[in-house]
């Protein structure tokens, strides 16, 4: 018997999450699969409003976290336009130019997880400054997608993001979701001036 994962064989469809980029998927599945290589077939999830796959390479060995949802990090809500059901993006702006802003990646309402960046629209400069998961929906995906949907605000930006070479975790995070730039942080004076920091008062960090 070939097993389809609609009765959650391969586990919750919900508890994995990939990014997108309108048409352009994230080449892997959860256990790691070329797509292009093993198979991938997609349905539609009417509860969480969003597409479903299921790694065919996955299905054919019976293993688990064969299926995953994928959601489009170019589609973000403003808290006003974001759904009450499903898994969506909601970007809080910031309050002035080059200030931080947040991204927050909500089921049904509840925040899982959010990222605080900042972009600066004169030097072309983007910064990450915090990323958080609630500790139940990490290692599912969920801080890939904030960290792809921060980068799609402004994919051409020069990037980068707090140090975090002391923290094997963060470490571990960076290498398989891709290290979106240089760290320490560099914010631009633009942003040091949001933060009502002079320049000599930075420390890099």
């Amino acid at each position: 018997m070939v097993l389809s994962g609609a009765a959650g064989e391969f586990g919750r469809t919900e508890e994995y999450v990939r990014p997108r980029w309108g048409d352009r998927r994230w080449p892997r599945c959860p256990r790691g699969h070329e797509l292009a290589v093993g198979g991938v077939t997609g349905s539609y999830s009417h509860a969480l409003g969003l597409p479903t796959m299921l790694c065919l390479a996955c299905q054919t060995a019976g293993a688990n976290r064969a299926s995953w949802v994928e959601i489009d990090v170019t589609a973000q809500h403003t808290p006003q336009t974001a759904p009450r059901t499903g898994l969506a993006l909601i970007r809080h702006r910031p309050p002035s130019p080059a200030a931080a802003g947040r991204i927050e990646l909500t089921l049904d309402t509840t925040v899982l997880g959010h990222i605080e960046l900042a972009l600066c629209r004169i030097e072309c400069r983007g910064n990450l400054r915090a990323l958080e998961v609630e500790p139940g929906r990490r290692r599912t995906g969920y801080g890939t997608v904030l960290a792809a949907a921060a980068r799609a605000l402004a994919p051409d930006y020069d990037w980068s993001m707090p140090a975090f070479a002391e923290d094997p975790v963060a470490r571990a995070f960076w290498a398989a979701a891709g290290v979106p730039g240089p760290s320490p942080l560099a914010p631009c004076s633009h942003m040091r001036e949001a933060l009502g920091m002079p320049s000599e008062a930075w420390t890099g960090t």
